[in-house]
């Protein structure tokens, strides 16, 4: 599930949730100069993802 959230600064907020409602990523996109302007976007993974993406790593003998 998405959610997307525009904000009055312009910028866009999306929200990624798996299907137990826990967040996977939240994604913030804005514009570098203004309204017309290139776009600069950032993405955040949630703890909950961030361990499994950890656990699975390990698991497959993938670290370093």
């Amino acid at each position: 599930v998405i959610k997307i959230k525009s904000r009055e600064d312009g910028n866009y907020k999306a929200i990624v949730y798996d299907r137990n409602d826990n967040i996977v990523a939240v994604q913030t996109c804005r514009s570098k100069a203004g309204p017309g302007g290139s776009v600069n976007d950032t993405l955040h993974y949630g703890v909950h993802y961030q361990r499994c993406l950890a656990k699975h790593t390990i698991q497959n003998d993938r670290c370093g």
